[in-house]
Formats: structure tokens, sequence, C-alpha cells
């Protein structure tokens, strides 16, 4: 599975999370490609075995391969980027592109100002199988979930395009539950129309499409990455239709004005390209 990160310094970070099997799988289809793809923007690779804990990290910068395997001990992959880039003179914060952290806080405890205030450490939602082994994780960092901290809520929340959205009032286990139902924390395809479905509507649209269709409810919303309407249009006539239009017509087909009529049937642009949305 392929994450990907990126440093506020312009460092951008590829992670490959998969079995001590699937080595050289991530050797020719992952570092392979970053070595030839160096001077274009690929300055990483992580590869985690997370079974017995062993990471393979090939770092890249501009001028090729700059860190060889490093084994490290993290709880988190940010943790684990952070430990390989501890050395970067730059801001070390990340911005994930590929999953979906928070952090958990409860009312009790915030209003009472204890240890507990800021919340939980950063929970990486696709590193659980189900609630109550987030519940176990809370109670380890101290949460006493049967008394203060009874009433939770997210404190923090990444990988997720959150505009209008008051995170405050949106319930923790309500919200893990329905993207493991959605199946976007195991399916980075899923997690791509999620982000481009939120980003043109909102998140509480997204809530009502999982209550309704469950796991399907992408069936009917496609995406067309890197295209605009113009693009979107070229490529209905030609390789959806599959019309085949003269050389020496070519010329007179009005592609802009066909993208602006696209975009009154059910398309919309969003900053990765285009979404078909159908429901």
């Amino acid at each position: 599975m392929l994450k990907k990160y990126i440093a506020k310094g312009g460092i951008t970070l590829r992670v490959y999370k998969g079995t001590k099997e699937d080595k050289d799988t991530f050797v020719t289809e992952v570092l392979s490609p970053l070595l030839v793809a160096a001077n274009t923007g690929w300055y990483g690779a992580i590869y985690m075995d997370v079974k017995d804990k062993g990471e393979y990290v090939c770092l890249l910068d501009e001028n090729g391969v700059i860190g060889a395997k490093i084994d490290v001990t993290a709880d988190s992959i940010t943790a684990i980027i952070i430990d390989v880039f501890k050395n970067y003179k730059g801001d070390l914060k990340m911005i994930s592109t590929g999953n979906v952290s928070i952090v958990i806080g409860s009312w009790g405890s915030y209003n009472a100002c204890n240890e507990r205030a800021l919340g939980s450490s950063w929970l990486n939602l696709e590193d659980y199988n189900d609630w109550d082994e987030i519940v176990e994780e809370l109670e380890k960092q101290g949460f006493e979930l049967d008394g203060i901290d009874e009433e939770l809520f997210i404190q923090d929340i990444e990988g997720i395009y959150s505009s209008g959205t008051n995170w405050d009032y949106v319930n923790p286990q309500t919200l893990f539950e329905t993207l493991k139902e959605s199946e976007i924390l195991d399916n980075s395809y899923k997690y791509e129309i999620f982000e481009a479905y939120v980003e043109v509507r909102s998140f509480r649209c997204w809530e009502e499409l999982v209550e309704k269709y469950g796991s399907s409810w992408d069936d009917d919303i496609n995406l067309y990455k890197n295209m605009d309407f113009k693009d979107l249009a070229y490529h209905m006539i030609h390789e959806v239709c599959c019309y085949e239009i003269p050389e020496w017509l070519e010329n007179y087909v009005d592609y802009e004005a066909y993208g602006r009529d696209l975009s009154f049937d059910g398309y919309e642009e969003y900053s990765g390209g285009i979404i078909e949305i159908r429901r």
C-alpha cells in the first residue's frame, strides 16, 4: 500500500507498507521508479515490515540515494518519518495525504485542565481493526472512560478535507466506524474518491452516502485525474465515444464548449482533476 506524506520544506515522501514477503515488489515497483524519478519531486520511500517491525528505507535527493537501510522503532508512520528526517533542516510537520489520523479528547479532562486536556497521542485509524482496540489504546494512555473521560470528541484531525465541519461535535467512534464501513482506510482508490467528494460537497453529504449505500457508496462516482473540462471533453469524444474525427475537421471541434456543457451534467472540478457524481 503506497502512502504519500508532504513536509513543509519541499520534501515529498512516499511510504510503502507491506509484509516481509513484499520486499521484492517494493524494490521493483517503488524504489526503482523512485531512482528514475528522483529529479521530479520523489524524495524518499520507507518500506515497513509491519509484522517484524523492520524498516527498509531509501532516501533520495536531486543527486540520488542519500540513505540506505535504517531500522527504527516508532508508534506511527509519522513518527518514523520524523525520525528519518530528524537531521533535515526544514519544517518537519507532516501533512498526511494517504491516511486519516485523529487526536481524541474528552470534555471532562478538557474542562478540568488535567494531564489529558490536550487529548490522546495521534491515532492512525488504519492501524485499528475495531473500536475496542482504540478504547484499549486510550486506556493505556490513562483515559478514564467510565468516569471523567466518558464524553469523547475529536480534538484534531488529519487526512480529511475539513472545511465547514466542526469536529468538536463529531463522535470519534461514529467517525471511525463510518470510515471502516466505507473501506477508505483499506482501499487507496476509495480514499482518493473520498477526498475529491468531500472537497466539492461536504463530509456530511459523504456520511449520508455511506449510511445509505455502505461500502458501495462510490459505485456511481468516477475520477478523471489531472484533467480540466477541455481535457475531459477530448477524453469523452475520442476515448469513451470513440468518434473518429478527420484531421482536417479537428480544429473546428470546440472542446471548451463541450467541457462547459459537461460541467452542468454531473461533472465537477476538484483540486486533482474532475469528479463525476451520479448519486
